[in-house]
């Protein structure tokens, strides 16, 4: 009897990314970013004549367009036109398509070559694909097609397609419509933000939108992710219950089918049925599940359950998009996806919708799906959607302080690298979550758990936006500023610490995951408390948790941690993205695994495949 295959994860793959925008503003995107090299002023020497031999980097070189019918010279067409050539179109072969195709392209995002290979052979040689050569070719940083685009369609699939079964296969006109509603999907995006484009696409309404694209394209690193959830809600929580941590197991046990683990491992078994992270399926390989897929594991009679979890019917996404009718909704409204990874379909075969689907699934799911678990306990007497979200909060400072410790192991003299976690002092204050006694350098690291609101990953609205920054960064900026400020007049102490010998303090927040660019860096830094201009306070550092890995995979690998901030926060990188850093600066230590990483996802595939209980 086949066996299922092993489990399938890059192990160390950092997948290109950046933003995805229509041509028409991905123009001013591109000129929101300054090239000009970024110094403090008291770093920098008196202007002489230079050479510049190469182009600084910039936040533009992140930018890329896709085109729309407009640029492809083609008519425009309108939601209502894409709703009419939906409905003429069959369900379940539609979707499966676009599944495959989505699948395809998730592997080669900024590829064109690849990209217009995929298009000659998706649209059969059709004219198009030269339309779209042409265009793509005409200068750099273009690429053919954006995931949006095949998520839009699939909205108008569910919406308006007739119920055609998979069997069923689509006839040549429909299959006409179908090619339609990808090109003109790309002119129901561009149309969500017209108004944008007509005011020039400037200042705090492009810096809103571009932090809206970014959320909306971001890509991690998929071991990291899928291990630190499983050490957040599985190791972390299940740590914490005998201390009046939060019954994460007995709401699951409650609410789903599956449990936590048994969650993990069916999320992981098919994502590998599906192909999802195969580099070298070919299109047709990919995202269709069989109904006995699993039948070789312990789920091989709990489909149902699985699906209970895992999939969804065309009825229910329709039921969860409810609501969402607008053009902007339909344009970046994706969480249902998010939620229900695979579509149900007639025949009792699964398609997964994305492999970003499942991904998200595996990762940054189960937040959500312990959040929603958490909402329905909610009680006048307890917000526990608020509990859990504070109880969320102090896991991943936990984890946080594992991870730089695991840098940093055993015990150590002062000075030596002795990693402290938050220390109480005076009126029931805290010190940062994380400090690293490094003798005459203090690293001090706040972490914010959370993500972007719903609301501006929807709507790109400025009010939005900055509801979100104050929320994510600059609150904890100011708890940060005001820890430091307390620790240098001695108000709060850590130990065996002399901070009259400390000449350098390192900040460092960690939270949310934000495309960071030079306006939102300007931004932060015009909003930072006095106490970051004390001469000892070095240059804020803002990051996310995959961040946070990342500099201790490179302390790991030999690197001096303040040695690598001065590097970072005082070069040609300083205003852009950690990882541009890592992966193009020649003064970076370069990407190294951190064995934290590593080992945690050592136990999660063990786990895995324990729950799985394969056939030999």
């Amino acid at each position: 009897m086949p066996q299922i295959p092993d489990i399938f994860v890059p192990m160390w793959r950092r997948l290109a990314s950046g933003l995805l925008l229509p041509s028409s503003i991905a123009g001013e995107a591109r000129g929101l970013a300054s090239h000009t090299l970024y110094l403090p002023p008291d770093l920098r020497p008196p202007a002489q004549a230079v050479a510049i031999l190469d182009q600084l980097p910039s936040s533009a070189d992140q930018v890329f367009a896709r085109p729309n019918e407009r640029e492809l010279d083609l008519e425009p067409s309108t939601l209502e036109y894409l709703a009419g050539e939906a409905a003429g179109i069959p369900f379940e072969p539609a979707m499966l398509a676009i599944a495959r195709l989505a699948a395809a392209n998730w592997h080669i995002p900024l590829d064109r070559e690849a990209q217009l290979a995929l298009a000659d052979d998706f649209f059969d040689g059709a004219s198009i694909v030269e339309r779209l050569r042409l265009w793509v070719n005409r200068e750099d940083g273009r690429v053919v097609f954006s995931e949006q685009q095949f998520f839009v369609v699939q909205r108008l699939l569910i919406e308006y397609a007739y119920d055609g079964v998979i069997a069923d296969g689509m006839s040549e006109d429909e299959f006409t419509r179908l090619k339609q509603l990808i090109v003109g999907a790309a002119t129901i995006v561009d149309a969500s933000h017209f108004d944008l484009e007509q005011a020039a696409a400037v200042g705090d309404e492009m810096l809103a939108y571009v932090i809206q694209n970014g959320a909306y394209h971001s890509r991690r690193n998929m071991l990291n992710a899928f291990a630190r959830a499983n050490s957040l809600f599985l190791e972390y929580a299940r740590a914490r219950v005998a201390d009046g941590g939060l019954p994460l197991d007995e709401w699951v046990a409650e609410d789903f089918t599956l449990s936590l683990d048994e969650q993990f491992a069916a999320g992981h078994a098919l994502q590998v049925v599906a192909r999802a992270n195969d580099d070298h399926a070919e299109p047709g390989q990919r995202s269709l599940v069989e109904p006995d897929a699993l039948r070789t594991t312990a789920f091989r009679d709990r489909m149902n359950d699985v699906c209970g979890v895992l999939a969804a019917s065309r009825g229910w996404y329709r039921e969860a998009f409810a609501g969402a009718e607008s053009l902007t909704s339909i344009a970046w409204e994706t969480p249902p996806f998010m939620q229900r990874p695979f579509l149900e379909l007639s025949s009792g075969q699964l398609a997964l919708i994305s492999p970003r689907s499942i991904i998200t699934w595996l990762s940054d799911g189960f937040y959500y799906r312990l959040l929603e678990a958490a909402q329905r306990r909610n009680r006048p007497e307890r917000k526990m959607s608020l509990a859990y979200t504070e109880f969320v909060g102090e896991l991943l400072e936990e984890w946080a302080l594992a991870v730089v410790r695991s840098a940093y192991p055993g015990e150590r003299l002062p000075g030596g690298g002795r990693v402290f976690g938050e220390q109480p002092y005076g009126n029931n204050l805290l010190t940062p979550d994380v400090a690293i006694d490094l003798g005459t350098d203090l690293v001090l690291i706040e972490v914010r758990s959370g993500y972007l609101n719903r609301r501006l990953r929807v709507s790109g609205d400025v009010d939005d936006f900055n509801r979100d920054l104050d929320r994510v960064v600059l609150r904890k900026v100011r708890q940060l500023g005001d820890r430091i400020g307390d620790l240098l007049s001695g108000r709060a102490v850590m130990p065996d610490v002399d901070i009259a010998l400390v000449e350098r303090v390192w900040p460092i927040l960690v939270t949310a995951d934000i495309t960071q660019t030079e306006p939102l860096h300007d931004l932060i830094e015009a909003a930072l408390p006095e106490i970051y201009g004390d001469w000892r306070v070095q240059s804020l550092l803002v990051c996310d948790p995959e961040d946070l890995e990342l500099l201790i995979g490179m302390v790991e690998g030999g690197s001096s941690l303040t040695d690598i901030l001065n590097r970072r926060q005082n070069g040609r990188f300083a205003r852009l993205e950690l990882k541009r850093w890592v992966l193009e600066d020649p003064a970076s230590p370069g990407e190294q695994r951190p064995s934290y990483a590593l080992e945690r996802w050592g136990r999660v595939t063990t786990a895995v495949r324990d729950v799985l209980q394969l056939e030999e």
